[in-house]
């Protein structure tokens, strides 16, 4: 943790001091988060060769932080660019994929109940709580806002929430390091198809850059499977159901 807020210090106090002309934030609670340092890392790596500050954020506060330092592009978790969107201008000009899926899926887990009806009016902990809006049917729940998704898991293995909405990575983390409580664990339900981070152009950045932009990270195979994914796709198709 300390690493974590001496590593977020030191970006913000690089962009700050204008030694970069144009700053990249990245910010996905369903991401690898275990690995936000080396994300960090590669990123300055790969966008520090042509002049732009990457900067990795481990949570909402250090994402707040990051936003005030008005950034030119984010790579940024789709419900969270849902909810940004009209704050900061927020124009979608890419989007991550892994193994030609635009897509990904949250579940809903639970030690103690099967379905979803149980879970009315339980707590349900979660890192995106956009993501529990998802779910609809009249369910009402109280949320636990965690900072990411093994802290759901770890809520409701300690009884402090009654399920936890994960992504299906997280899942298979959780399994490798405690399998004996994900046998246990029942699978309540599945959320539709959620969007992968988009790369977006903020209301400070230039459109001339776009394709600069886009081209790095296309090229930056070590950086895309670090956050989980093989390409990022500029496909009109899909970035216009998100505008």
């Amino acid at each position: 943790m300390v690493k974590k807020v001496v590593l977020v210090a030191f970006a913000i106090f690089i962009a700050v001091s204008g030694i970069f002309a144009q700053t990249v934030v990245y910010y996905d609670p369903d991401g690898n988060i275990r690995r936000i340092f080396d994300i960090n890392a590669q990123g300055n790596k790969v966008f520090g060769a042509i002049g732009i500050k990457f900067i990795a954020a481990a949570d909402e506060k250090s994402f707040r932080a990051a936003m005030d330092l008005k950034p030119d592009f984010v790579i940024i978790n789709s419900l969270v660019y849902l909810r940004e969107r009209e704050a900061f201008s927020l124009e979608p000009i890419g989007i991550l994929v892994r193994k030609g899926k635009y897509v990904y899926q949250k579940k809903i887990v639970s030690f103690l109940y099967s379905d979803l009806d149980s879970l009315n009016g339980k707590v349900i902990s979660s890192s995106l709580e956009e993501a529990v809006y998802t779910i609809g049917g009249g369910i009402r729940f109280r949320l636990l806002k965690v900072p990411k998704d093994l802290d759901a898991l770890l809520a409701v293995k300690f009884r402090q929430a009654d399920g936890a909405m994960v992504s299906e990575d997280s899942l298979e983390i959780f399994k490798a390091i405690d399998p004996t409580s994900f046998q246990n664990l029942k699978f309540v339900f599945s959320t539709k198809g959620i969007y992968n981070p988009v790369v977006c152009i903020t209301r400070w950045g230039n459109e001339k850059d776009k394709g600069k932009v886009l081209n790095v990270l296309s090229t930056a195979k070590e950086l895309l499977t670090i956050m989980g994914f093989d390409s990022v796709f500029d496909d009109e198709k899909i970035l216009s159901k998100l505008r």
